[in-house]
């Protein structure tokens, strides 16, 4: 029927602009994370966020621990303590300059992590509202089949 059609036209324009959405929503956060990234000593919103995100997701900066120099973080060489794989005091201190900084912080980037968890989560929800579509569906058709 009408609605079936409507549904697989629905769910191919779905899937063919998928990885344009995909693209402009990574460019989009990237450039959220940049402007958070920049108020991160002034603004206690966007430090607690930073921290949260980097100390839960083990991540430091958008696409990797350098762009905190780039941020103006510090003296230019320095990273958050929230991106220190231990908790210690100045761990974050001259961390870009260090040839081998893996060992001390979280050197890979938050923004495939905070992407990753999105599309999850959108994952739930289109499973959330297709099955139930499905199932209403499928009750309508018996419906209709026994008044027929």
């Amino acid at each position: 029927s009408a609605i079936i059609l409507l549904e697989m036209i629905t769910s191919v324009a779905v899937v063919s602009t998928k990885d344009a959405i995909y693209d402009d929503l990574k460019s989009s956060l990237a450039k959220s994370m940049n402007v958070s990234m920049d108020k991160y000593t002034d603004n206690s919103s966007d430090t607690q966020i930073w921290d949260v995100i980097q100390t839960n997701q083990k991540c430091c900066g958008i696409r990797g621990y350098d762009d905190w120099a780039l941020s103006g973080y510090g003296d230019g060489n320095d990273v958050p303590e929230s991106c220190c794989q231990l908790n210690i005091d100045g761990c974050g201190r001259g961390v870009v300059e260090m040839s081998d900084p893996w060992n001390v912080i979280f050197a890979n980037g938050c923004l495939e992590v905070v992407l990753t968890g999105m599309k999850r989560v959108v994952g739930y929800l289109a499973c959330a509202i297709w099955i139930p579509v499905i199932i209403i569906q499928g009750i309508l058709r018996v419906l209709v089949c026994k008044c027929i």
